[in-house]
């Protein structure tokens, strides 16, 4: 990965939670030996579960969550960063009032796209498989590399740089990435990826970010010697708020009963606020919470321009402190086992399945439940045989009518099979058959089925 790589990007947001332990006992003592020694930070997930008191918070994304600018890196070209806003909301937390204590787990990377969520990125594995069901807050910023921000920082914003006949493309193109659904169909993927792996009872923080310009008065000279402007501060506030509207209709979109909960959390106005703590291309600001280009750090450290500086990253750690949205103690664990009811849905069931709309009708459907005790944990698997998809079931908990939710997650067949429904398992017939039902927020399709045990 190129060293100068950046990860100007447009959101962040928040933690899944940690893995499960042999005993509590030695988890905890194993976490407090840590802390005693500063290791709770980079590593990979600490044993926790949910109501164990342990807050476990990972931390994804690109630079505006691994940290650049704000000092003490680690993890090579990701510019990782002891002092990020995860590291600090950790230090917020476990001093008075909260004295929560508090495990981070860093993956963030700068010059991340939406693609390495999703996809092999150099030699790192994707973000998405870090998430885990034992985190209990997940924050991340996404999309500002999807838009190439880095090179408009570079041709419409430093003066040593900027170059009018380079920066309207680029603005333009933003523009129509934006326009055109491009960037909203990458944060649904990505944000429903880390929803599907996420436990129940964990919260998803999307974070967003803040004016690159702070004088929407800004023009910039169109071409060299030209007569025209163009309106950089005007347009990249419409960019950015543009970005903050569809982030926040996507976390809405996303949210649904049974499933991690998705928040999005808002920064122009903490950087904007008096004394304005911004950047200007045009003057420099004494007040700033940013790392200004050759003021703060040279050209050979450029990966950090543009970013919060120390004060900046804490800042933000203690806005999302001080949202009430945001946990800031380890949740209770979701409600037990399922009855006894529930129970008899153990095993194998079969059956024709009729979904609306068309255009599939009367297809059949093959569950395995293997568990119906712990939350969020896999409980069995799916499949399709004549759509030639399936994957696995996540237990959810028990439904007020003696049965279960499962969360569907589809290991193949994505693009035949629509991906991320909640299925609703009913005994009937006194345990001789299982009503099935398939949703999903915001699709129009349905499914139901009566499934029976299959002959031997």
């Amino acid at each position: 990965m190129d060293s100068n790589r950046d990860g100007l990007g447009f959101t962040s947001a928040a933690v899944v939670k940690a893995r499960a332990a042999s005993t509590r006992r030695a988890r905890v003592l194993g976490v407090l030996a840590a802390v005693a020694v500063g290791a709770l930070s980079s590593g990979q997930a600490a044993s926790a579960t949910a109501g164990d008191g342990l807050l476990s918070i990972l931390v994804m994304g690109d630079s505006y969550s691994a940290g650049n600018g704000a000092g003490s890196y680690y993890g090579g070209t990701c510019s990782r960063s002891a002092h990020n806003y995860g590291r600090e909301f950790q230090r917020i937390v476990q001093a008075a009032p909260y004295r929560q204590t508090a495990f981070v787990r860093t993956i963030a990377c700068s010059g991340d796209t939406t693609a390495a969520f999703t996809h092999k990125t150099s030699s790192r594995a994707p973000q998405v498989d870090a998430v885990e069901h034992s985190y209990d807050l997940i924050f991340l910023t996404i999309a500002g590399n999807d838009l190439k921000f880095k090179s408009i920082v570079r041709y419409c914003l430093v003066a040593e740089s900027r170059d009018g006949a380079n920066c309207g493309p680029l603005l333009a193109q933003a523009e129509q990435k934006l326009a055109d659904g491009t960037i909203a169909g990458r944060l649904r993927s990505v944000l429903a990826a880390v929803q599907a792996r996420a436990d129940p009872t964990a919260s998803i923080v999307v974070l967003g970010y803040p004016y690159l310009e702070g004088d929407p008065g800004y023009r910039l000279r169109s071409g060299h010697g030209g007569h025209t402007f163009i309106e950089v501060g005007r347009r990249l506030r419409n960019i950015e708020d543009a970005g903050d509207k569809l982030q926040q209709h996507e976390v809405d979109a996303l949210n649904k009963p049974g499933a991690p909960r998705l928040l999005f959390v808002k920064t122009k106005a903490l950087f904007a606020a008096p004394r304005n703590h911004e950047l200007y291309a045009q003057r420099s600001n004494p007040h700033r919470w940013f790392i200004q280009p050759f003021v703060d750090e040279p050209p050979v450290r450029l990966r950090l321009w543009y970013h919060p500086n120390p004060t900046g990253w804490y800042q933000e750690a203690r806005l999302l402190a001080s949202d009430p949205r945001v946990p800031k103690a380890d949740p209770p664990a979701l409600p037990g086992p399922a009855g006894s009811s529930a129970a008899a849905l153990l095993g194998r069931w079969t059956g024709p399945v009729t979904q609306t709309p068309a255009p599939y009708t009367n297809y059949g459907a093959s569950i395995k439940l293997e568990q119906l005790e712990r939350v969020g944990d896999v409980a069995g698997q799916i499949d399709y045989p004549e759509l030639s998809c399936g994957g696995i079931l996540t237990y959810l908990g028990p439904s007020d009518d003696g049965g279960v939710l499962l969360r569907e997650t589809l290991t193949y067949g994505t693009s035949r099979c629509i991906d991320a429904g909640t299925v609703h398992l009913t005994p009937i017939d006194n345990g001789g058959g299982a009503h099935f039902s398939w949703t999903k927020e915001g699709d129009n399709s349905t499914a139901d089925a009566v499934l029976r045990r299959p002959q031997s």
